[in-house]
């Protein structure tokens, strides 16, 4: 056996949660959209992110780009001398 080494794209992983898995994606969208939305209120001016339940959801030009537990450290930022 090779030992063959390859990359699962984003998009991929995404197919397969919906076909293998049968999660359907685009219900979870617009529950994530509805909450992100209903958190903002009307306006989208501003805000770089919003957190609820434990999640931040990071904004930028009015889309949510990036979703990440409020308890991980942010990228680069490890506790007491620790590295990734």
């Amino acid at each position: 056996m090779s030992d063959i080494k390859v990359h699962i794209t984003d998009h991929a992983l995404l197919r397969y949660l919906e076909c293998v898995e049968g999660i359907d994606v685009e219900v979870l969208r617009k529950r994530l959209k509805k909450r992100v939305n209903t958190i903002l209120g009307t306006g989208l001016e501003g805000p770089s992110a919003v957190c609820f339940d434990g999640i931040r959801c990071v904004i930028r030009d009015g889309r949510v780009v990036t979703i990440f537990s409020q308890n991980a450290p942010r990228r680069g930022h490890y506790p007491s001398g620790k590295s990734k």
